[in-house]
């Protein structure tokens, strides 16, 4: 009598193998866990710990009795997961070790969206080192900078720390244009260079030539007038002025824009706001935002506002080396202090080193309303209200000029 043997499964075709590293909630905090645990062997050791502890605390004391002592993820496979390998293979029981071990330091699975942590925070947050620019003006008494730029750049470090990360950072005070007469390019300047560290320029082109220079290389703008179709986004001002008094690659001046847009409902509110120094103006395709100045002129005198609305952009772009590059700049200062307030809400992914679309930048638009107070002059913070990213996280490929998304 034959035995009867059970037929061959099918050949069942398997998943790509997928070349780009991930970038994600595991990436993260593996890697800094494995830091502070010294090595993964210990990191592997103290993840299984977790894993019986809890079960140990659960009603299921059976499981826990007859669960065998052994280690529940060897170090090979953290190693892998940290270095962002998309063909990691897990079990239901490693992530739920992964979870109770990572849960104490906020980076439990039950709380957190594990591929959500690849947003502009964290990219900077997981930097070695960043380096913030910030406009400053020479007066009698040295170097100032703006208390609300000042303040914007105390919110993003307080997100970075909220994280659970200590990142350190320098300073560099950036003054006028990229060279001074006779003596070459500004200190400042060496920062932005591909072996430097990550950057973040706090505020517009015009408070912040380092702004000028960061966004001109992001958004691959060469020597010369770009079109504006070009470009994901362009300011407008009365015409040249700010801390620099030189044009921006960045920016059109209103008479220009009352050349070619008059006659456009959106570009004649722009122009008249504008023209009659009520504020900035910011151009998105066929969108338009206009920025309120803190002061109006009425009557003959600058009166403060009571509310204004502020608007900002944000433009992120992970750099051939890996540092991350990033530019905060307001409209006008509550417009930057908006904005670095906001950025921890920033979703979208940062593409990572070996994505295809690692040179693009993610960039986004930041409108709120502000109630000023009487002190601002005197070093008191704009109440924000309302704020919200009008122009949503959205990928622009700078050599090829267009969207991504």
């Amino acid at each position: 009598m034959t035995k009867n043997t059970p037929p061959e499964p099918p050949n069942r075709p398997q998943p790509p193998e997928l070349k780009s590293p991930l970038n994600c909630l595991l990436t993260t905090a593996l890697t800094r866990r494995r830091v502070v645990e010294g090595g993964y062997p210990k990191l592997a050791a103290e993840i299984t710990a977790a894993y019986e502890a809890n079960l140990a605390d659960t009603a299921d004391t059976d499981e826990a009795n007859t669960t065998e002592t052994t280690q529940l993820i060897n170090r090979q496979k953290l190693a892998r997961l940290a270095e962002g390998d998309r063909n990691v293979s897990l079990s239901i029981r490693e992530l739920e070790g992964l979870n109770f071990y990572l849960e104490p330091f906020g980076f439990g699975l039950r709380d957190n969206p594990l591929f959500s942590l690849s947003t502009p925070l964290q990219a900077l947050a997981t930097s070695k080192q960043a380096t913030f620019c910030l406009g400053a003006k020479m007066g009698a008494e040295g170097s100032t900078v703006s208390h609300l730029d000042m303040m914007a750049m105390v919110q993003i470090q307080r997100s970075i720390n909220k994280l659970g990360y200590a990142l350190p950072i320098d300073i560099f005070d950036v003054h006028g244009t990229v060279r001074t007469p006779g003596r070459g390019r500004r200190p400042w300047t060496r920062v932005l260079e591909r072996q430097g560290p990550s950057v973040v320029c706090i505020a517009s082109p015009r408070a912040n030539q380092a702004t000028e220079v960061a966004l001109r290389d992001m958004l691959s703008i060469k020597t010369g007038p770009t079109p504006w179709n070009k470009l994901p986004f362009y300011f407008v001002w009365k015409g040249v002025g700010g801390i620099n008094k030189q044009e921006s690659h960045l920016a059109r001046p209103v008479a220009e824009i009352k050349r070619e847009k008059k006659g456009q409902p959106e570009f004649d509110k722009l122009i008249e706001h504008v023209t009659n120094n009520k504020g900035w103006g910011l151009v998105v395709g066929d969108q338009v935002f206009c920025s309120d100045h803190l002061t109006q002129k009425k009557d003959g005198k600058h009166k403060l506002l009571k509310t204004a609305t502020s608007h900002a952009v944000i433009a992120v772009q992970r750099q051939p080396e890996g540092q991350i590059w990033m530019v905060v700049a307001g409209l006008n200062g509550t417009g930057t202090y908006l904005a670095a307030s906001r950025l921890h809400e920033m979703r979208g992914e940062v593409p990572p080193l070996g994505d295809p679309n690692q040179h693009a930048v993610l960039w986004s638009v930041v409108e709120g309303d502000v109630t000023m107070d009487s002190m601002i002059g005197k070093g008191e913070l704009p109440t924000l209200e309302d704020a919200a990213f009008v122009v949503p996280p959205r990928l622009w490929d700078p050599k090829k000029k267009i969207p991504l998304t």
